[in-house]
């Protein structure tokens, strides 16, 4: 099956290094980070998406707009 892992947000690698896993495990092809995305860009790839999955770390029981906007649209 066509698979397209897409990590958008803000890159930290001072926080994990994602980019070094994906090569170790040689997932170039299959996965993109976008780092920080306008709401513009925010919108296009959450209408494109099937799967939402939130990470969120550290959280103070805060509500996210990332998944209040995924669950008006429908998500």
């Amino acid at each position: 099956l066509a698979f397209r892992y897409v990590l958008a947000g803000q890159y930290r690698p001072e926080e994990y290094d994602v980019k070094a896993d994906i090569v170790r495990f040689g997932l170039q092809d299959e996965v993109e980070i976008t780092g920080y995305l306008d709401e513009s860009a925010f919108f296009t790839h959450l209408v494109a998406t099937d799967l939402i999955l939130n990470l969120r770390y550290p959280c103070g029981g805060e509500t996210s707009g990332t998944l209040t906007r995924a669950l008006g649209m429908g998500w």
